[in-house]
């Protein structure tokens, strides 16, 4: 019920970002980058698969942190894979993307960073369709958010059909962690009937 002689725009339906930071030290090596987790024909030496425990437990305590206030139950989950970023003269840019086969994705920035990362407003197109010229930036009418340079430490963890992309900034080599969530186990409501066994 809307009070009476109330005016207001209201965002509705909002896209959950969960940006932070978290304490974890990695040393990022010379060597041993492979192809892979490229688009559209980029093909470069320019990612190594991790293992880091202690680091992913950060993460799902991230996780855990986003269901709770985007109000969902606590659910088992896991990070499907993790892997070290580099951003460089041989792969200077990462075109729009999509996480598949997980329930939340996201970055962790081992060191201040020398690129930026686009996440693409799922709302632009027809946010923005037959449309007045933009008078000031809002999240009705922006196509993207900018996370620009971010800082040693700093995650950000969001839906995987948000599609994002990464823009180095030339210079000396810029690096990042990316991550795939999944959830494990049983999940969904039995009395609502969408209730999944995991088997």
């Amino acid at each position: 019920m809307i009070p009476p002689k109330r005016r207001a725009v209201e965002g509705i339906f909002a896209t959950p970002f969960y940006l932070g930071h978290v304490e974890y030290d990695y040393e990022i090596p010379k060597e041993g980058f492979v192809d892979g987790h490229n688009r559209q024909d980029i093909i470069a030496p320019n990612v190594i698969n991790l293992d880091l425990p202690e680091l992913e437990e950060l993460i799902l305590e991230c996780a855990r942190f986003t269901l709770d206030k985007v109000g969902f139950e606590e659910q088992p989950m896991k990070v499907n894979q993790l892997w070290l970023n580099r951003y460089d003269e041989t792969r200077p840019a990462l075109p729009v993307h999509f996480h598949q086969n997980c329930s939340w994705c996201g970055t962790f920035f081992p060191e201040q960073a020398n690129h930026t990362t686009y996440y693409l407003n799922n709302n632009a197109g027809y946010n923005n369709m037959h449309q007045p010229k933009i008078k000031f930036s809002t999240d009705f009418n922006r196509d993207y958010f900018e996370l620009q340079q971010p800082p040693k430490g700093a995650i950000v963890i969001h839906p995987p059909w948000i599609g994002h992309s990464v823009a180095w900034h030339g210079g000396p080599p810029s690096h990042s962690i990316s991550f795939d969530i999944a959830y494990t186990g049983p999940i969904g409501d039995k009395s609502y009937g969408s209730y999944n066994d995991g088997k």
